[in-house]
């Protein structure tokens, strides 16, 4: 449908078992988008909490299942091949070509005014309000810890989704973000992902389509090299029409997580020089200028930072209807 609100982000396993994972993760949002397709027209007469949540339990099946058909098509266009079926005998998965295939999902549909989420494994769902605010809706996955993920290719796949509903998202989002784990591994805290995020808001304000996609590629492939160093994608709506009052508050609030998160960076690095730098004082003091060589340049850089989170925290002060603290878990 020309008016359907769908987009889904993919993140096929970095494992070298998961050797057709780029296959996989194009599977799997060509899934979820023709099944996200149907739960927006399933939902338009799901009027209360148990018939949409029944609604959303069959589009987990369907995605699931939906993907598991596609991954099968292409293992009888191009079945496994001896190097292949290798690699899944080692990891003794040898009787699951899927495994072959695992990727992630994270996928959003808008239905009415309710935006209804889904995902299986790592990845981020992040809304932005109107207020700067950043909300992450997805329940979270304990199986998910450090590189372990769920997986579109793991069992009981359906049972395992998460999904989140935000109602009456139309008055106040202004815009949603899905994306990988790369892209939040790119990032110190939550402060420093919410910057970027709210950076990307700003700064697509009155951009052509042509002009984000190349504007976002060029980010992402840096945020890939310098930050994570893993595959890092990023799918979503945002509105482009924001009025100057809000694109106020938002660049406000971009300000102050990029100046919190320019303080937690030196404040980390103050307690790191401490030590060293209190025992060269000492030695120095003592008149031992040789074994306290470095203690003038060290002594310098510390003062330093001292003044970055002196500058810091005066401009924080300074943020008085900036609601205090990031919302991402």
């Amino acid at each position: 449908s020309s008016d359907l609100v769908a987009f889904a982000v993919a993140d096929g396993h970095g494992d070298p078992t998961c050797m057709r994972s780029n296959r996989g993760a194009g599977f799997a949002v060509d899934a979820a988008i023709e099944v996200l397709e149907w739960l927006s027209a399933s939902m338009v007469g799901a009027t209360d909490d148990v018939a949409r949540e029944e609604a959303v339990a069959q589009a987990k099946d369907r995605i699931v299942s939906r993907w598991n058909a596609l991954v099968e098509e292409d293992l009888a266009l191009c079945p496994l091949g001896e190097d292949e079926l290798s690699l899944l005998v080692q990891r003794g998965v040898q009787d699951r070509p899927l495994h072959a295939y695992g990727t992630t999902l994270v996928a959003g549909v808008l239905v009415g005014t309710t935006w209804v989420f889904v995902q299986q494994g790592d990845g981020l769902c992040l809304l932005v309000r109107e207020d700067g605010s950043i909300d992450a809706p997805m329940p979270k996955d304990s199986a998910c810890v450090g590189n372990v993920t769920t997986s579109m290719a793991g069992w009981h796949v359906a049972d395992q989704m998460r999904h989140a509903f935000v109602d009456d998202a139309t008055s106040s989002v202004v815009a949603v973000f899905l994306s990988s784990d790369g892209v939040d591994k790119s990032f110190v805290g939550a402060s420093e992902l919410s910057e970027f995020m709210l950076r990307l808001l700003v700064w697509g304000q009155g951009r052509s389509e042509a002009e984000l996609d190349e504007g976002l590629e060029g980010v992402l492939a840096q945020l890939s090299a310098n930050g994570s160093g893993d595959d890092c994608s990023l799918a979503g709506a945002m509105r482009l029409d924001l009025g100057s009052v809000v694109r106020d508050r938002l660049e406000q609030r971009r300000q102050w997580h990029e100046t919190t998160s320019q303080l937690a960076q030196a404040q980390a690095k103050l307690v790191s020089m401490r030590r060293k730098h209190d025992r060269l004082e000492e030695l120095w003091l003592a008149g031992k200028v040789v074994e306290a060589a470095r203690y003038p340049s060290y002594h310098e850089a510390y003062e330093r930072l001292q003044g970055v989170v002196a500058t810091c925290e005066e401009q924080l002060a300074s943020f008085d209807d900036v609601e205090l603290g990031p919302s991402i878990g």
